[in-house]
């Protein structure tokens, strides 16, 4: 889920030079007082347009899914929002009360380390860095994308060229966090790991549904570099310096009115507006068929056999739900119904 592009993705329509570090990533950019779908970052004209192609994807509405297997055991779907800002943290009541109660709770991976060992090679070299450097050369990135993804690893205390160090997975996941976690980070955890912890903390088996370090795998892997270049790419154009608490609330507000067919609309436009609309449709179809469509295949593929028990809470990032490959349209295949769940602050199916 992409959540965290938005504000970065409008902001890219202004190419600034380069700079050693994301100091322009604020608290107060990130900071949202009042979660709404403001006309500055998302004006009322475009935004009709957005829902008007939005309606044409199926299950492009709503964050929250009964699943009924053919037994009549039940099992429910959330989609998450991988921010650890507090608005994103507050639930509503039916949502947590599911997941407090869940027999199984499951989530895209669980971070929880098995073994002392595994603790001990979390960052397995092997794996992780590529000692002899120049991976942002061999992916070919732009050099403002390049110049953002660097400054994003000395805001992290990587310091400046650890980039060219990490193996292109490796850098890839480092990409995939929200830089507005970075103020709270080890004080709130984003609203998945809150989940988690909820349904840890009263006895349910946690389950992921994807191995910890698949994705690293994939994308160490020669044969996928090119899907590595664009998804970092993709998240590189959420660096950019010119992004406001405007784009940010417009993604919330988006969020909690269950809009995620045409919040990943909105994001394609913004591309285009930078990179062209044939590079913005071809990077985000790259994207999705791994990031969404694949992985959705073997998210359900490892959930089907606890909810033919039931009591599982499944907890995705939203934009994995929608779509005729997204988790809804595939729990449906597998044989299971799957009714939405509307919430108080949805925007109503028409």
């Amino acid at each position: 889920m992409r959540h965290a592009l938005y504000a970065g993705l409008m902001a890219a329509l202004l190419v600034p030079g380069p700079a050693l570090a994301q100091h322009w990533i604020t608290r107060e950019r990130c900071t949202v007082t009042d979660v709404r779908v403001d006309p500055a970052a998302l004006p009322d004209a475009q935004l009709a347009q957005l829902r008007a192609a939005a309606a044409d994807v199926p299950n492009g509405t709503g964050n929250y899914w009964r699943i009924t297997a053919p037994n009549g055991a039940v099992s429910h779907l959330w989609g998450t929002y991988h921010s650890n800002d507090p608005q994103m943290l507050d639930l509503p009541d039916m949502v947590e009360g599911h997941v407090r109660s869940a027999r199984v709770a499951a989530f895209e991976i669980n971070p929880v380390l098995p073994t002392r060992r595994a603790a001990d090679n979390a960052r397995s070299p092997r794996d992780f860095w590529n000692t002899r450097g120049g991976t942002l050369a061999r992916l070919d990135l732009p050099d403002d994308i390049a110049e953002w993804v660097n400054g994003r690893l000395i805001s992290m205390g990587w310091g400046d060229g650890t980039a060219d160090y990490m193996t292109p997975g490796a850098l890839t996941e480092t990409m995939l966090g929200d830089p507005c976690n970075d103020f709270a980070a080890g004080v709130y955890p984003i609203q998945d790991s809150f989940l988690q912890t909820l349904a840890a903390a009263e006895g349910a088996e946690i389950l992921g549904l994807e191995d910890l370090y698949a994705l690293r795998r994939k994308l160490n892997q020669t044969r996928h570099r090119d899907l590595a270049r664009d998804i970092i790419q993709l998240y590189g154009l959420a660096l950019s310096p010119m992004g406001t608490a405007a784009e940010r609330a417009t993604a919330f507000a988006l969020y909690e009115q269950g809009e995620h067919a045409a919040a990943r609309l909105w994001e394609r436009a913004l591309m285009a507006r930078v990179i062209g609309a044939d590079s913005a449709a071809q990077v985000q179809i790259s994207v999705d068929s791994y990031l969404l469509d694949e992985r959705n295949a073997g998210f359900v593929r490892t959930a089907l056999p606890e909810l033919a028990e039931g009591g599982v809470f499944i907890g995705v990032g939203a934009w994995h739900l929608q779509g005729p490959l997204g988790m809804v349209a595939r729990l449906r295949d597998a044989g299971l119904q799957v009714t939405r769940v509307p919430l108080a602050r949805e925007r109503p199916v028409p």
